[in-house]
């Protein structure tokens, strides 16, 4: 059975013929069955959405170069692009982030600079925007017991691709 993958925001739906009504539908990615009617699909098509990752990365994935970095601590007042913590602060772990992920492996365009907590809680999280990543990243802290610290907005702005 052909699994066809169509991207709908960015969201993946995985589409196929359901054998069971005869007409194309989706396949609910959680548990393998057809959204027509609500029967599981068969085995091999099952294994093909939920043992595969939707998207590969690579796996020599590098920090921008120093310029680079030079540019976006600039840019961010060296500060966590989330949380607002002090970047040059004793004992921050810095990681920097695709904000978009998997865009593709090493594009300096869509990265910032994070603390390791917030870069961990963002994960491969999909936000429309900088504020929309803030707000929930902060929440995320705020239940762990985390500090969020004050972010004084830097001028660094990312574009959904």
């Amino acid at each position: 059975m052909k699994v066809t993958k169509k991207y709908f925001g960015n969201q993946v739906l995985f589409v196929a013929f359901c054998i069971y009504c005869d007409q194309v539908s989706i396949i609910c990615k959680k548990d393998g069955t057809f959204n027509c009617c609500g029967r599981k699909a068969p085995l091999e098509t099952i294994d093909k959405i939920l043992r595969k990752r939707i998207c590969e990365t690579s796996s020599n994935r590098k920090k921008p170069p120093k310029n680079i970095q030079k540019i976006i601590f600039h840019h961010q007042n060296n500060q966590c692009i989330y949380c607002g913590v002090n970047l040059k602060r004793k004992g921050i772990k810095i990681e920097f982030d695709h904000f978009v992920p998997f865009v593709s492996s090493n594009s300096n365009e869509s990265q910032v600079a994070s603390c390791r907590d917030c870069n961990r809680i963002k994960s491969d999280n999909w936000f429309n925007s900088i504020l929309e990543a803030q707000a929930f990243i902060c929440h995320v802290r705020e239940k762990r017991g985390l500090i969020n610290y004050d972010y004084f907005g830097g001028s660094y702005q990312v574009e959904k691709i």
